[in-house]
């Protein structure tokens, strides 16, 4: 008994693993922190893709009045990269105010994250953009 109280109290004194014990402690919450970042700067970066994408897209409506939801979807899709064209949806709606006539151009995108494991949900990625009908 006196030899495992010895033992114990030995590696009680011990201090040669303290760092790998802080390495544990610290290494996961600061993983998480930079795989929230990353996600957080891929959602802000297809934001700003597709906010780009639809004001082209309304340029090229003020153009031709008469384009199509799909043409203009295949229009943004060639100013879109590492998006699934799948999950992009385009729309059109009319207002009519003081004689003139505007188009708003609404797109919306599912975005996922990489990381799915962690986060099992999506969001959804919207802009609109309104343009005057010539």
């Amino acid at each position: 008994m006196t030899a495992a109280l010895r033992t114990l109290r030995a590696l009680m004194r011990d201090r040669t693993g303290g760092s790998a014990l802080e390495f544990a402690l610290v290494a996961m919450p600061f993983i998480l922190v930079l795989l929230g970042a990353f996600e957080f700067s891929r959602m802000v970066f297809y934001k700003t893709m597709l906010s780009n994408a639809t004001a082209a897209a309304a340029r090229t409506l003020l153009l031709d009045s008469a384009a199509t939801p799909d043409a203009l979807k295949a229009y943004m899709s060639a100013r879109i990269v590492n998006v699934d064209m799948n999950r992009l949806r385009v729309s059109f709606s009319d207002i009519s105010d003081g004689g003139v006539t505007y188009r708003t151009v609404a797109t919306e995108y599912d975005f996922d994250f990489i990381v799915s494991t962690l986060f099992d949900f999506a969001i959804l990625l919207s802009t609109d953009t309104v343009v005057p009908l010539l």
